[in-house]
């Protein structure tokens, strides 16, 4: 009789741990599921790039969104969609439309540039296709 409540007992230990070794990879399955490509860096760096080239300061201080949307749209990571938004710093400025998954976004104010002060803030909203 105690062998047979040894054996039920591994059985059951055995069992619970396959359910939690199922639970803990499909969370990780699906919290890997960008493919990889962390949008904070990747916003992070594509920001600096508009911070640190005087053309991208100027499109932003003239609020030429094209031309900031042109610059992000050659950066962008395959798989994802992109919006991007040029305000004035104390405005509130959001995503254009309602999107129904997770949306990564990154500000940046660009204050002056050689010839003009006129700050402004450019947002990146980032989210998969």
């Amino acid at each position: 009789m105690d062998k047979k409540r040894g054996l039920v007992r591994i059985i059951e230990a055995s069992i619970s741990v396959v359910l939690i070794a199922g639970v803990l990879i499909f969370l990780f399955v699906n919290n890997a599921s960008n493919n990889g490509v962390d949008l904070s860096e990747y916003a992070r760096g594509v920001l600096e790039e508009i911070a640190n080239n005087a053309s991208l300061r100027t499109a932003v201080i003239n609020y030429d969104n094209d031309t900031i949307s042109n610059f992000v749209l050659t950066r962008l990571p395959s798989g994802y969609n992109f919006e991007s938004r040029i305000c004035g710093v104390n405005d509130i400025c959001g995503k254009s439309n309602f999107t129904e998954s997770e949306i990564f976004v990154g500000e940046r104010v660009i204050s002056a540039t050689i010839d003009n002060f006129n700050p402004k803030k450019v947002k990146i909203f980032i989210w998969a296709k």
